[in-house]
């Protein structure tokens, strides 16, 4: 894939380096063993995986504005984004509940939406990456994902975000709701209150990628605090 032949980092673009490195030095680990037996992946999907206020959607932007800065086709498909341009009113926190039925069949239509979007954007061009922004946070929803893209004929690569370190997490939370349309308008303590309970509910669902053994032949990188550890 063409990705792993790109080195140069993007000035001002020093967050993104780590997913860069890692994804060259993984790519370079296993590449004399795979080189005659794997075709290139001129279509690449990078699907991102992590809990909210986890810097997913700042990685991909990133990787996106970088992959563009080398001459790659690039471009994010978000669907928190999606959502919030289709769905009426405001979403709050219970709209995430595993339990909300309702919700959960409606929030996995708008990611088959995307995810359908993102299929016929790279169909539709020679080579590219697409980077899936969602948090895809448990293994039944990523191998549904892995499927489709597979079927599609497109190479699968997630990237895991995990954030342990107290501060970074206390951060990213500040710029979400200053930032994020969900909390547009609304005091700032009852957002603080709604996103911590989203944040609570997607931790109760959440299951770390490749912990169980059922994704070892998934392609993946995890991140831990951006840069602190790789796993590739």
């Amino acid at each position: 894939c063409p990705l792993f032949a790109m080195t140069t980092p993007l000035p001002g673009d020093e967050n993104i380096e780590p997913l860069i490195r890692s994804i060259s030095t993984a790519s370079n680990r296993s590449l004399q063993a795979r080189l005659l037996l794997t075709p290139d992946a001129e279509r690449l999907a990078v699907v991102m995986v992590g809990l909210p206020a986890r810097g997913k959607s700042f990685l991909s932007l990133r990787l996106a504005r970088w992959l563009r800065w080398q001459g790659e086709a690039a471009e994010v498909f978000n669907v928190g984004q999606h959502r919030r341009g289709t769905e009426t009113g405001r979403q709050l926190a219970s709209y995430f509940d595993t339990k909300n039925s309702q919700a959960v069949q409606r929030r996995e239509q708008l990611a088959r939406d995307v995810l359908e979007r993102m299929v016929e954007w790279l169909n539709g061009r020679k080579s590219g990456v697409a980077i899936f922004d969602a948090t895809n946070s448990t293994r039944e929803r990523r191998k549904w994902v892995h499927d489709m893209l597979q079927e599609a004929g497109i190479s699968v690569l997630f990237v895991e975000s995990v954030c342990s370190d107290a501060a970074v997490v206390e951060e990213n939370i500040r710029q979400k709701l200053s930032v994020s349309p969900d909390y547009t308008g609304m005091d700032k303590e009852v957002a603080l209150q709604d996103l911590t309970k989203r944040l609570e509910l997607y931790q109760q669902a959440y299951e770390e990628l490749g912990k169980e053994g059922s994704e070892e032949d998934y392609s993946y990188i995890s991140l831990l605090n951006f840069s602190n550890h790789v796993v590739a």
